[in-house]
């Protein structure tokens, strides 16, 4: 029975062969095509010098049938010629043997003669004997160079499309192999790895007798005995707990009474905590409005993407961080009152953290059949702070915006840029404030008269507690406000470094 392990290097074998095979016969097949384009090369430019040779041959004697001489300037310069082309054909033969070697290299031999004899009846003929006979050794040795580059071109086209076919034929075998090799490979490792995956769903939805049958490779075998083992201590640990749970239930019956009593104290320690509760009552109610309107519009309508889904838990999980860090700021107002929370600074971008607010509370307002707007002559606002408070202080303000309204309200955001800084502005068209109440608003549990009839849940720690964050950051924030008509909260910021936003 072959192991998994083994089956894994058998495979890697394959591959490895695979692909040197075709390789080592690519650069067999590159270096015999470029030995035998070197050798056409060579064949041709043997050619070449004997035209050349013949040529300066023929006019070197019709200078002389002229009355020339081979010693005046042509005939010197055609002399000249034709001993250069000579050397330089023996030259590339010799370039031939020494490519093809000499057991190959008759023929080359027999050329170097024939040049050889080509010179001496040239020089017979120009010495006045017309029987030399040389211009049939020249044309011989032409045709014979033509046929012998034909033979090489030849060669070396059937060379190229043997080794074209071949290389097709490797290809293919080689494709076949590793689809049959990956085929048998996915088979070793499918159904055993089904059967184990059966197992675990069966196991997880209670079946707990369940067991699995060995199959496969040596280590499915194993992995399929350690479920096998698993499952039994699934089982008996099962078993533990139904008895434990049995124990457990009269231990619980034996201390109801003992649980009464401790109720009792219990009651006691919840009138401490009642005003601390009924602080963080206020400042958590947004956060879960929102949490709960953003839950209602995504389980609303039809399915959604997943990115959608993964957008609409982000942003439910900010808002319960942002729930966390409330409950341990309003824990240190309690203990520490007048005391300022500590803050982590940092470059924020107001209007980017405005735009996220708004777009965070804008479903729970049009709920209601609101309007939320959002307006800045700026885009990047840059302040020094703790982007948490100030997030929120901007909640803080929407939040008295929204439960400040008489029916749907009517909300709007803006952000300018000032001196120095920048102003946002929250404005709503709601109860207003009255003259006698404006004075008061920043104290702590201070809540007017037209606040308790709108809404009677708050216990009026919001404002100051905005006042507290815009101080902390070296602002300065103005309720401006019309009974019955709405308000109107600037708040002022410096600009990082002191400098004015460009819009």
């Amino acid at each position: 029975m072959q192991t998994l392990r083994a089956k894994s290097r058998i495979s890697m074998i394959l591959v490895i062969i695979l692909v040197l095979l075709p390789c080592a016969f690519a650069v067999y097949s590159l270096s015999a095509g470029e030995k035998n384009s070197e050798r056409s090369r060579l064949a041709h430019e043997v050619l070449e010098a004997h035209l050349e040779l013949s040529r300066n041959g023929h006019m070197l004697l019709d200078h002389i049938a002229r009355g020339g001489s081979r010693t005046d300037a042509v005939g010197k310069e055609l002399d000249t010629a034709v001993m250069s082309q000579a050397r330089r054909a023996r030259s590339l033969i010799a370039a031939e043997i020494e490519m093809i070697g000499r057991g190959g290299a008759d023929e080359e031999e027999e050329e170097l003669e024939r040049i050889a004899q080509i010179l001496t009846n040239l020089n017979r003929n120009l010495a006045g004997d017309d029987d030399a006979g040389w211009e049939k050794l020249v044309d011989d040795a032409v045709d014979e160079e033509r046929r012998e580059v034909a033979e090489i071109d030849s060669l070396t086209q059937r060379a190229f499309a043997g080794a074209t076919a071949s290389m097709i034929v490797m290809s293919l075998a080689a494709l076949a192999l590793a689809i049959a090799a990956f085929i048998w490979f996915q088979r070793s490792l499918l159904r055993p790895a089904a059967d184990l995956l059966d197992g675990m769903t069966r196991l997880s939805d209670g079946d707990l007798g369940f067991r699995l049958r060995p199959s496969g490779d040596r280590e499915f075998r194993i992995l399929g005995e350690q479920f096998n083992n698993m499952a039994a201590q699934v089982q008996a640990s099962a078993k533990s707990m139904e008895n434990d749970r049995n124990a457990l239930q009269l231990m619980v019956e034996a201390r109801t009474e003992e649980i009464e009593t401790a109720n009792d104290e219990l009651k006691k320690a919840a009138d401490i905590r009642t005003q601390f509760l009924a602080d963080i009552s206020h400042e958590l109610r947004t956060p879960l409005a929102i949490v709960r309107g953003e839950a209602e519009v995504t389980l609303r309508g039809k399915d959604k993407s997943a990115e959608e889904y993964r957008g609409s838990l982000a942003r439910v999980a900010d808002q319960v961080n942002g729930m966390a860090r409330l409950v341990d700021d309003l824990l240190y107002v309690a203990r520490n009152e007048g005391g300022a929370p500590k803050m982590k600074t940092q470059a924020v971008n107001i209007a980017s953290l405005l735009k996220t607010i708004a777009s965070d509370l804008r479903p729970l307002v049009e709920a209601d059949e609101g309007r939320l707007g959002f307006r800045a002559d700026v885009e990047n606002a840059l302040v020094i702070g703790d982007p948490d408070r100030l997030r929120q202080l901007i909640q803080i303000l929407l939040d008295n915006a929204m439960n400040y309204s008489e029916g749907p309200p009517e909300i709007d955001i803006m952000l300018n840029s000032a001196t120095n800084g920048f102003a946002i502005k929250v404005r709503d068209e709601g109860i207003g404030i009255s003259t006698e109440d404006l004075p008061h608003i920043f104290e702590r549990y201070h809540r007017g008269k037209q606040a308790s009839t709108q809404n009677g849940g708050g216990i009026g720690i919001g404002l100051p507690m905005a006042k507290a964050i815009v101080e902390s950051h070296g602002g300065s924030i103005l309720v401006e406000s019309i009974e019955d008509e709405g308000t109107m909260v600037t708040v002022m910021l410096p600009a990082a470094n002191g400098m004015r936003a460009v819009a």
